[in-house]
């Protein structure tokens, strides 16, 4: 009865603390306290608001943006090479500043790198003004490309030798790094071999690993736009059963998102994927590589926090307590007028 925040005034000089007063009174503690942890947390973790508009409406949603991937392919690094291309029909080579291979094995450990010999190596009659010498395979493989030359067998190489490079499955290759292109329609693709030049565009020879490739493949993670903390492509594995000449293709419809965190605003692209597998014929129109064919949808997301300003936060917390209070003060009033009322009933019941 202690706790009782309601006495009853019997005289100017005398109040009555009750047990119901006291219970009315811890009811209203805990319920109060309730309402203001709710709060609370709800201040801290506001609720994310998401609104379709169009693209138009956002300025600067479709300029350039920056595609972020990790990948690791069962194919030597000296033979994978990547191609962007667009809707227009222009294709170019990615910066390679920003574009990282390194060589691992099976188990996903890097393999050593051999240091280059300080002597000059032969380019195997693809020297030039430009390169007189090739230190390393790949070195070689980019003399060969730059005369348009196909590449034939590496293995008769002594800079491939020397670096161990294996072309039996056993060497795969982690690609890394950022693309930056054009936000139209594209894509770019990951392919087996190098590059050869003619008047009728490029392909891609892949000779030394015509009887043995296997293009399986995991994608550890993809983006578009800053980064996000999960995508749906992100720790996908892809197992290639068989040596062959397969087609991946992965069909990505992208969605500008545009989301605001603590006044800051952030832009990446939310997608869906669409894949397929298609072996290569000699008809076909279709070559073996892992190809990624991105488009953007014509309305964009934009997502905010509905955070109140804190001193919306004070008055409701002060709302929550002076509420609770005058709402149980009220509650034990009656109660305790109810409970005087039939005691004097019984006493006169007495007499």
């Amino acid at each position: 009865m202690r706790l009782d925040f309601f006495p009853k005034f019997i005289d100017s000089a005398m109040t009555h603390k009750t047990a119901c007063g006291a219970f009315n009174s811890i009811l209203m503690i805990a319920c109060a306290l309730a309402l203001c942890i709710s709060e609370i947390y709800a201040y801290a973790k506001p609720a994310l608001h998401e609104q379709l508009v169009s693209v138009s409406d956002l300025r600067g949603a479709l300029d350039q943006l920056s595609i972020s991937f990790n990948f690791t392919v069962s194919v030597p690094c000296v033979l994978l090479h990547l191609d962007v291309f667009d809707m227009m029909g222009s294709g170019n080579r990615p910066d390679q500043k920003t574009l990282y291979k390194v060589r691992v094995d099976q188990n996903g450990n890097p393999i050593p790198q051999t240091q280059i010999a300080e002597d000059c190596g032969p380019c195997y009659g693809a020297e030039s003004s430009q390169r007189k010498c090739c230190q390393t395979c790949e070195d070689v493989v980019a003399a060969y490309q730059e005369k348009g030359w196909g590449i034939g067998n590496l293995s008769s190489w002594a800079q491939c030798r020397a670096e161990g490079v294996m072309f039996d499955g056993k060497e795969r290759c982690q690609a890394y790094g950022n693309l930056h292109v054009n936000a139209i329609e594209g894509g770019f693709h990951l392919a087996p071999g190098i590059n050869v030049f003619s008047r009728f565009g490029h392909v891609h020879d892949f000779s030394p690993l015509v009887d043995t490739l296997n293009l399986t493949h995991e994608i550890e993670h993809i983006s578009f736009g800053a980064p996000i903390d999960k995508s749906p492509l992100d720790n996908t594995r892809v197992v290639q059963k068989k040596p062959g000449q397969i087609h991946y293709r992965y069909n990505l419809k992208a969605v500008p998102t545009v989301k605001e965190v603590n006044g800051k605003v952030h832009r990446f692209f939310r997608f869906t994927v669409n894949y397929a597998e298609i072996p290569v014929t000699a008809r076909g129109r279709y070559g073996p590589g892992i190809f990624f064919v991105y488009s953007f949808a014509p309305v964009a997301i934009t997502s905010t926090y509905d955070r109140p300003n804190i001193t919306v936060l004070l008055a409701r917390l002060i709302s929550i307590f002076g509420g609770s209070f005058m709402l149980a003060r009220l509650i034990d009033s009656f109660t305790y007028r109810l409970n005087t009322i039939e005691g004097k009933d019984r006493i006169n019941k007495f007499e």
